[in-house]
């Protein structure tokens, strides 16, 4: 079906080529002009029939309207052998070039991987910034060339001609690519930032409907009631709504202020000494102007959940977290080491994910420290 089509397209751009060719001459006209927009038009048809990669199809622009030039000139000296009139010999040769070049695109699409997702707006801007600068650089050279430029530079007019077009093609060709490659990198770093928030959102959303930590506030406030301390339970209640409150109305941010941060770790603190009343401490020093930093979301939080999730906590060896400025642009959230008897196993997703939001976000990294004695993270202020 798509053979059917290319066909269609090869004789009928040939057809065009041979009219048109016809139609300058007999007016008087030049028809290098049309042709080009013939040829450049013939080749997206094609490019686009066999669904090629913007790329590819920007590269068959350029090489496409050198090789008509190639193809047009060694076609057009072979014809003139047989001596036929004139106006005969040009439409003749222009078909027979029309033809080898729309079946010779076509033929290299084979040797390139198609495009596999659909054509944006992005790529339709380059390849029709590539059509138009490819046709505005044939129009320069027939003026040129018209004008008798390259047979004062040397004794062979039509190969200047010929070295002048390679060289404006290939460094065109060089440019499209390198252009549409650079736009290529940022699309696709904006994707990764895409995917890393996405999968940092779905950590959040695991944590907010997190089973261990769900069912050990459901048994802390079991035992409050149980224990008729009706006060400390709702004050545990409105804690814990305030947590979950935290969490969704900030799931769409990527950066909070430092002081809604330190307040929601505050809370969660509060909620986690409820627990455990002993073996839990946690020290903080940071400046006031500090705290209208901007910080990823739940970052603090995450890195206090970690450090009592893989520590002892016991009051003969408590565990102590702090959180403190290492300088002007930096925090640092550290702990000491309590090992568990039994190790909990660990994927390295939660820290994983907050360093590549800090990297998309600003392009700073996270520090992480470990010594025989201690843990540290330190995050950076954005």
């Amino acid at each position: 079906m798509k053979a059917a089509k290319t066909h269609i397209i090869v004789h009928s751009f040939a057809l065009l080529h041979v009219l048109t060719a016809i139609s300058c001459r007999l007016v008087g006209i030049p028809d290098e002009y049309l042709l080009t927009l013939l040829t450049i038009t013939m080749v997206v048809l094609i490019c686009g029939q066999r669904d090629m990669r913007m790329e590819i199809s920007s590269s068959a622009i350029v090489f496409g309207n050198l090789a008509a030039y190639l193809l047009g000139l060694a076609i057009a000296n072979a014809i003139s052998l047989l001596e036929l009139p004139e106006l005969l010999t040009f439409p003749l040769s222009t078909l027979i070039t029309t033809e080898a070049l729309g079946w010779l695109i076509y033929g290299l699409t084979f040797l390139f991987e198609k495009s596999s997702t659909e054509i944006s707006r992005r790529q339709v801007i380059w390849l029709a910034l590539t059509c138009g600068v490819v046709y505005l650089v044939r129009v320069i050279l027939c003026i040129f060339h018209d004008r008798g430029l390259f047979g004062r530079i040397g004794n062979s007019e039509g190969v200047f001609y010929f070295l002048f077009s390679f060289c404006a093609m290939t460094i065109l060709v060089a440019a499209t690519l390198i252009g549409y490659a650079a736009s290529q990198r940022r699309r696709t770093r904006k994707e990764k930032e895409k995917r890393h928030l996405a999968q940092f959102r779905y950590m959040r959303l695991n944590q907010q409907v997190n089973p261990h930590f769900l069912f050990n506030s459901l048994n802390v406030l079991d035992c409050l009631v149980l224990d008729g301390e009706n006060e400390k339970a709702s004050t545990y209640i409105h804690k814990l709504s305030s947590l979950y409150r935290y969490m969704l109305s900030n799931e769409d941010e990527v950066i909070v202020k430092l002081r809604e941060e330190m307040e929601y770790v505050n809370q969660y603190m509060d909620l986690m000494k409820v627990r455990f009343p002993e073996g839990l401490e946690i020290e903080t020093s940071l400046p006031e102007e500090m705290m209208g930093a901007g910080i990823v979301p739940c970052s603090v939080q995450l890195l206090i959940e970690n450090a009592t999730k893989h520590n002892a906590i016991n009051k003969a060896n408590p565990l102590v977290i702090r959180i403190a400025a290492k300088d002007s642009g930096h925090i640092v959230v550290s702990n000491n080491l309590c090992p568990k008897l039994t190790p909990v196993n660990s994927t390295g997703k939660g820290l994983k994910y907050i360093r590549q939001q800090f990297k998309d976000i600003s392009g700073q990294d996270i520090e992480v420290s470990k010594t025989e004695t201690d843990y540290s993270v330190t995050l950076p202020l954005l």
